[in-house]
């Protein structure tokens, strides 16, 4: 049963975004491939897809999906390299965020996730500036990205 003393202090409106950015972005880290030292010269595109449900007294469903984009300088420098000499690499995720009814226990995951949190959890970067002995984070490869690598 929730607790009654989370409803006289309920979550602003701002909350679900702090919340869901910094689950996106505790996600996005983990990622072997989006590691400080890699680079993508020809840049990147997405999609985020988002949908909500928020309740209170009545229940309320958002839904949206964002197209995510580059500046102008760097669309325009990808479009001057040869598509034949750049790879795509996808990342594909779902997250579910389960109804948590303490609300104290979201306000602490949204500071746990924050980038502030997330920048002092590295343990191989010592703010901008690397460490003596910088512990390699190693790759995860999927059968879909071995697929290429195998010849017969």
């Amino acid at each position: 049963m929730a607790n009654v003393t989370d409803f006289t202090d309920p979550l602003s409106g701002y909350d679900p975004i702090e919340d869901v950015c910094g689950q996106v972005r505790k996600y996005l880290r983990m990622d072997c491939s989006l590691r400080k030292e890699d680079g993508y010269s020809g840049g990147f595109k997405g999609t985020i897809k988002i949908a909500l449900d928020c309740y209170a007294v009545r229940a309320v469903h958002i839904e949206t999906e964002v197209t995510v984009t580059m500046p102008p300088a760097v669309k325009d420098a990808l479009d001057a390299l040869p598509p034949q000499e750049l790879d795509k690499f996808e990342i594909a995720e779902t997250i579910e965020i389960p109804l948590e009814p303490n609300l104290n226990a979201v306000r602490e995951r949204i500071k746990d996730n924050s980038e502030e949190a997330l920048k002092g959890a590295a343990p191989d970067f010592v703010g901008d500036v690397v460490a003596e002995t910088p512990i390699r984070t190693k790759r995860k490869y999927t059968r879909h990205a071995l697929a290429g690598a195998v010849s017969e």
